[in-house]
């Protein structure tokens, strides 16, 4: 008798045996029954949940349909699956292949072992989740961290698991961030000076604004999590798995089930920055989509100050106006400025600020890293195709040779001619021609300024973008009265107009420039 042997060992640490092991244990078994051992699989560290996770088992699957092996063996019928419908599904296959399911502990499986073992197995592992949770839930209850370490802190030491202590220079990150919020900074410039500065960030090689913002839902950003404030909140989401691909998949619990707990040893923020700072997060909260959201009447509605009173200046009847003089007459300033020649004025402003020589080499250096890292990804995706079709080219070879010792059969031909259509179906990637890209740079910023302006007078959602653009790079307009003429002055904000030209990518959403 031709036999194969399967082992697993669990990630969850369900069964202390490695693979190593249960494969010495399965060989004994073989040698005293008789035969010759073809292969051995060996998943390690893999829950029998699904077998979709499982390579080695879906290798034993293929090659048993191959007819390669006569029987099966392993340590016990849950190495094979922890599934009631995968287990009754592989007693399916074997029973199609004319394979037998061995075990040590039961030796020759039946279908009754079947059903009751794969039925205890799968009530294992909904204890085990059970038990796992209750635990997690007590240690939460205690004010610890029963799940991953939190950006800002250090796995505490100690007989007891989930202490925390503050990791003092992650900390410093943390507070700039609050302060930096609540003063009024964009958290796109707030990623900008962080990346610039070579802080290092929770995970990946970048700040991103939904590192700060996360969900508000699920309290994951580091401006939202409530632990900064010393107020850890557990319980906010479970963990389920796809039938279909055994991967697991987030989904958020009911609030009234959250566990909230004041540990004033874990806060890094002070109460007053953090109250700053969800007023701010309330306050800019999307309460309609964005096609019904409130829009700007001009370009610089909202931005215009009376620098007389403090107050700000509306539009009314084509021209900018203090408010405080028009209500109640309480400002000196009656003059008012035309709105398309303050536009015309800012525009002119800023289109000098940004035809900075500095500017445009921080423009260059960032579109040539974005290039690099855009070829790249393009490598490792063509490594990654080419991978596949070696793969494939390697399957269709084995089943080529079990046709022709005699082991095939029609549903073999049909398996080839599949995985030839799949190989044919992969597409390589092509590589960008860097060098046009990066040698353009100054030309292709100073198209990027000439497009922006284009759209700011049009309609639809690039002519949007391309306002809130330009909005965003202008800190400060003020007007106040000169005799009988109005003198404005207008500042434009640092931190925009470099985080303008770090950007390439995300600009080309508004279509400026020749995409990378």
């Amino acid at each position: 008798m031709r036999w194969a042997i399967y082992a697993r060992h669990s990630s969850d640490r369900q069964n202390p045996k490695s693979c190593a092991d249960q494969i010495r244990e399965c060989e004994n078994r073989i040698a005293t029954l008789g035969g010759v051992i073809i292969n051995r699989y060996a998943d390690e560290s893999v829950s029998g949940a699904h077998e979709a996770q499982r390579p080695q088992y879906l290798a034993m699957l293929i090659a048993m349909k191959l007819g390669t092996f006569d029987a099966v063996m392993a340590e016990d019928l849950d190495r094979y699956n922890r599934n009631l419908e995968a287990s009754a599904r592989l007693y399916s296959l074997t029973e199609r292949d004319s394979v037998e399911i061995w075990t040590i502990a039961d030796g020759r499986i039946t279908q009754l072992h079947t059903g009751l073992k794969g039925l205890m197995g799968e009530m294992f592992l909904k204890q085990l989740s059970d038990k796992t949770r209750r635990g997690n839930l007590a240690v939460a209850r205690d004010g610890r961290i029963p799940g991953g370490n939190c950006y800002g802190y250090l796995v505490g030491a100690g007989e007891k698991r989930g202490l925390r202590v503050i990791n003092e220079a992650q900390a410093i990150a943390v507070r700039r961030i609050y302060e930096q919020y609540a003063a009024g900074v964009s958290p796109v410039v707030i990623c900008a000076s962080l990346n610039k500065d070579g802080i290092s960030p929770p995970r990946g090689a970048e700040w991103r604004v939904s590192t700060l913002l996360g969900s508000a839902k699920r309290l994951n950003g580091l401006l939202v999590n409530p632990i900064y404030a010393g107020k850890p909140v557990f319980n906010r989401q479970r963990f389920v798995k796809d039938p279909e691909t055994g991967k697991r998949m987030a989904k958020p619990n009911p609030r009234e089930i959250w566990i909230e707990q004041d540990v004033p040893a874990l806060r890094i923020v002070s109460a007053d920055v953090w109250e700053a700072v969800q007023a701010r997060r309330a306050g800019a909260a999307r309460k309609y989509p964005l096609h019904q959201r409130r829009r700007p009447k001009t370009l610089l509605s909202g931005l215009v100050r009376c620098e007389e009173c403090g107050s700000p200046m509306v539009l009314a009847n084509g021209y900018f106006r203090c408010t405080a003089q028009m209500n109640a007459g309480t400002c000196g300033n009656n003059r008012g400025v035309r709105a398309t020649k303050l536009e015309g004025w800012v525009l002119d402003g800023l289109r000098t600020a940004m035809d900075d020589e500095e500017l445009i080499a921080e423009y260059t250096r960032h579109l040539r890293a974005s290039v690099d890292r855009r070829q790249a990804e393009l490598a490792k995706q063509h490594e990654g195709v080419s991978r596949k079709r070696e793969e494939i080219d390697r399957k269709i070879a084995n089943l080529m040779t079990a046709l022709e010792e005699g082991k095939g059969s029609g549903s073999v031909l049909a398996r080839i001619k599949q995985l030839e259509s799949d190989r044919d179906r992969i597409e390589m990637p092509s590589l960008v021609n860097v060098v046009p890209i990066v040698t353009d740079a100054p030309s292709r910023y100073k198209r990027q300024l000439q497009h922006i302006e284009q759209l700011l007078g049009g309609e639809g959602p690039e002519a949007v973008r391309a306002r809130e653009i330009v909005r965003g790079l202008i800190s400060r307009i003020g007007a106040r009265r000169r005799g009988n003429q109005i003198l404005i002055e207008a500042d434009s904000s640092l931190g925009a107009l470099l985080a303008f030209a770090r950007g390439p990518e995300s600009w080309s959403i508004v279509g400026c420039g020749s995409q990378i």
